[in-house]
């Protein structure tokens, strides 16, 4: 086959999904790869092909990647038996193999790593094919190319690794296969914040319980010196910390400024999690009392959310009648003391209630009168 039919076959195969921006490539291509200065009629083409053609010239992308990029198998198959070279990269510094790989074509990428055995080319962002799998969600791309030898734990110049990008864009099924194939589940120096920690940021229960199965430390802690609990604390969701609570985080560890996780919660005013981590400090602690006497405690499954139950609401609503009505001000704090709550319990608890005080006064607070307020000032 000539070039020229060669040329006429592509334009038919890719006009509508490349448009004149494939065909700037292919000349390039035909022209050993050589950046070209426009002709002097360029200027007459309409602005619309002069946009692209300029798109196409800043990315330095020849026809072969076109091909590899939009997943056209026989494509790619004819010009690699015309010899084209796997080893150019456009100016994002990605070769055929990253094309392939970011956007899912497995075949491609089964094709190109027959011929092709530089897995771990990074980009100019610090990127593999194999991460760029996997932040597009390409569970097979990404499986072709582990097989094939590529790093698993390879971070970008962002320090960002497959897992932590698996993470951040949902990818549950991907999380769990580098799990399985054994990725480095511990964040190094130059990372934020461990994958435990990225997980309760995006608000995925799913990954979090994949992490914690997989024995993910529990207890980890970011550029803040902040635990999971204290994201999710802070975050107010009570299904991730009641998860955590339930698998045994720490509940002493402070942060940077010295906060614990209670006092995390208390300072956003989620009462719910308040409730949640003073629940979990006061059984812990009882269960090491129990223990301490040679008493393993009760084995029923625990859950630290609010009791809907009947009996218990009545009890609750008993318990507030007593604090809100029956009691003298500050009379509730020497039960509490009573009951062996901690000091920092009794703080916490101390801020949500005046909280909730000051929410329903803001609430109920008349608007004051104009002419009152001038004669105020005047006095």
């Amino acid at each position: 086959m000539s070039f020229a039919s060669l040329e006429l076959s592509l334009r038919h195969q890719f006009h509508r999904e490349s448009g004149p921006s494939f065909w700037e490539a292919h000349r390039n291509h035909r022209l050993s790869h050589t950046e070209t200065q426009p002709s002097d009629g360029i200027s007459s083409l309409q602005p619309a092909y002069q946009s692209v053609k300029e798109q196409t010239a800043l990315l330095k992308r020849t026809a072969f990647h076109f091909a590899v990029a939009g997943g056209h198998v026989s494509v790619v198959d004819f010009l690699l038996h015309h010899k084209a070279r796997l080893d150019m990269a456009d100016q994002e510094g990605n070769t055929a193999l990253h094309l392939a790989a970011k956007n899912g074509h497995s075949e491609v990428v089964e094709i190109l790593l027959g011929q092709w055995e530089e897995i771990n080319d990074l980009n100019q962002s610090g990127e593999t094919p194999f991460y760029l799998a996997v932040e597009g969600g390409h569970e097979k791309c990404a499986e072709l190319l582990l097989e094939a030898g590529s790093d698993i734990n390879v971070s970008t110049q962002n320090n960002s690794n497959a897992l932590q990008v698996a993470i951040q864009n949902g990818h549950l099924s991907l999380v769990t296969f580098l799990i399985d194939k054994n990725i480095d589940l511990v964040a190094k120096p130059e990372q934020k914040n461990s994958p435990l920690h990225l997980a309760i940021i995006s608000n995925n229960l799913p990954v979090v319980k994949s992490l914690l199965d997989a024995n993910h430390d529990i207890n980890s802690l970011n550029h803040r010196q902040e635990t999971p609990l204290h994201l999710a604390a802070e975050l107010g969701n009570v299904e991730l910390v009641e998860m955590l609570l339930k698998s045994g985080c720490n509940l002493r560890t402070m942060d940077k400024h010295g906060k614990t996780a209670l006092a995390t919660a208390s300072r956003s005013h989620h009462a719910l999690i308040v409730d949640m981590i003073i629940k979990a400090e006061r059984y812990f602690a009882m269960k090491q009392t129990h223990r301490a006497h040679g008493s393993n405690g009760s084995d029923f499954s625990v859950s630290f959310k609010q009791d809907h139950n009947t009996q218990t609401k009545q009890i609750r609503s008993s318990l507030w009648n007593l604090a809100y009505n029956q009691l003298k001000p500050r009379e509730w704090k020497k039960l509490a003391v009573f009951w062996k709550f901690t000091d920092e319990q009794i703080k916490a608890i101390e801020e949500q209630w005046t909280a909730e005080i000051s929410r329903k006064n803001k609430r109920k607070q008349p608007r004051s009168c104009p002419d009152a307020d001038r004669q105020r000032r005047h006095r």
